[in-house]
């Protein structure tokens, strides 16, 4: 619990590629020592319970899973669960898609705009012999 703290709340590495990895590590080694220890089961289903309330919605979002998968510490190696890693890539292919579309948007505003500009004058000059 102390590593992850120290991991989420550090001033270096403070990307939103470490959250979900983290906290899904941390709740695996919470499941694994509630089977093992007896005495600390309480405080160990107070935690996971903590966590999920807190964290439900930023670990199932899919923006969240596509900033794991992207960041080069983690990847998919984080996680087992297929259905986890496809939501985090079908999020950075409509991530891809929208990046996409504003790139040719952009270049075809440029172009268009510099299409006026040259006509312009030819334009101004009909104008101007009225």
């Amino acid at each position: 619990m102390a590593q992850a703290l120290d991991i989420l709340q550090a001033e270096t590495k403070a990307f939103m590629g470490y959250l979900v990895p983290t906290l899904t590590i941390l709740q695996g080694k919470l499941r694994a020592r509630r089977e093992v220890v007896q005495t600390c089961g309480p405080l160990i289903d107070a935690l996971l319970a903590g966590i999920a309330r807190r964290f439900d919605a930023t670990m199932n979002s899919a923006e969240s899973i596509a900033a794991a998968i992207v960041h080069p510490k983690f990847r998919k190696d984080w996680t087992d669960d297929v259905l986890v890693l496809d939501k985090g890539k079908l999020a950075m292919c409509v991530c891809m898609y929208i990046y996409i579309c504003v790139c040719v948007f952009e270049e075809n505003r440029i172009a268009v705009a510099a299409n006026y500009h040259y006509k312009l004058p030819t334009f101004i000059s009909l104008i101007n012999l009225r």
